[in-house]
């Protein structure tokens, strides 16, 4: 098994169909009983291990999804209310590193902002007309343009795919 992906790598086949969008909606409002139930498994040090060799800890990924599901809305919002805005990248192993994203850092509140998040994009996800789904944003890292079906299709992935990094069994060093 890849450790690095172990659900698989992102793909994206373009603009998705109605009970496709409906499905990757329900993956991420899913997501946090998924992490929850995933992080519940482990006591405080089993958090605290990585959950591969030179990987983040289970509870850096946890605070890690937290920064991302942040920036995943800000996104959405910024493709919803502006005329193809440039979205603003961050350096993920940076934040990571920082104090609040520790292992010794408890996890609850990092899962309650995934839940608040998924909940608040879940519900404006559902509301979106065809046009709305097609608004783009450029993400001047990668110089290229993204849609919003875009963005959903990532964010489900990227929440199922650290959400199984959690619920990886402790790995052995040969």
């Amino acid at each position: 098994m890849d450790r690095s992906y172990p659900i698989g790598k992102f793909s994206y086949a373009g603009c998705a169909s109605h009970p496709e969008r409906q499905e990757r909606i329900a993956r991420m409002e899913s997501l946090p009983s998924v992490l929850e139930e995933a992080a519940r498994q482990w006591d405080i040090e089993g958090l605290s291990r990585p959950y591969r060799p030179g990987g983040w800890t289970r509870s850096q990924v946890i605070h890690h999804l937290a920064d991302s599901h942040i920036n995943f809305h800000i996104r959405l919002r910024l493709a919803l209310t502006e005329e193809h805005p440039t979205i603003k990248p961050y350096n993920e192993n940076d934040w990571v590193l920082l104090a609040d994203s520790s292992s010794s850092t408890n996890v609850q509140n990092s899962l309650a902002i995934v839940r608040s998040v998924a909940e608040r994009c879940a519900s404006l996800f559902k509301t979106l007309t065809p046009a709305q789904w097609e608004r783009t944003f450029f993400h001047p890292e990668i110089q290229k343009d993204f849609t919003v079906d875009f963005l959903l299709a990532l964010f489900a992935w990227h929440g199922d795919h650290h959400a199984a990094h959690v619920a990886l069994p402790d790995f052995i060093n040969p």
